[in-house]
């Protein structure tokens, strides 16, 4: 990575429409689905992984680089 990012980490509160969604993968401890979100009249898909007592974000950015937050 190039750079390190110093700046505030803030949560987009914005409700997002789901079009679409679709389940990829069920299993024992979690599953993956796939939303196609609209944002700004533009249809993204956002791959998730769904389980029942966690929370995970995997940020990628246009470069492909990882963020990460440990919390």
């Amino acid at each position: 990575m190039d750079e390190i990012w110093h700046g505030p980490v803030e949560d987009d509160f914005d409700a997002h429409e789901v079009v679409g969604r679709r389940t990829q993968f069920v299993g024992a401890v979690w599953d993956v689905r796939s939303d196609d979100v609209l944002i700004s009249d533009h249809s993204v898909t956002r791959d998730l992984v769904v389980h029942p007592g966690a929370v995970g974000i995997i940020a990628l950015d246009e470069h492909d680089r990882l963020l990460l937050i440990r919390q």
